[in-house]
């Protein structure tokens, strides 16, 4: 769960705390866009993993990709993800850019 609060304002809060009662994981601070990661599902440095449960480590989520661009069969685009640059869909079909890379 990302929650845009730190550890210590949801622990404070008994409604905060309450949403984060079901979370295995809870991605815990707020966006700071000078500390950007773009990887792990962290956004910025300066947030922390705050495993609740003994289902997941911080560590399971190290490999995931700061993008993901799906296609699906009908057509239809997902784009998800963190970049550090903005994402953007060329003239072309199939044609995209994230990142400052593009390709088929």
């Amino acid at each position: 769960m990302l929650s845009g609060y730190t550890q210590a304002e949801i622990e404070a809060d008994p409604a905060r705390l309450a949403a984060v009662a079901s979370a295995d994981m809870v991605i815990a601070g707020r966006y700071n866009r000078a500390l950007h990661l773009g990887s792990g599902l962290r956004g910025s440095a300066n947030k922390q993993y705050w495993a609740r449960t003994g289902r997941y480590r911080a560590d399971d989520f190290g490999a995931v990709p700061d993008l993901e661009i799906a296609v699906a069969v009908d057509g239809t685009i997902t784009i998800s993800g963190m970049p550090d640059q903005p994402v953007t869909i060329e003239g072309q079909p199939g044609q995209f850019s994230a990142a400052g890379e593009s390709g088929p």
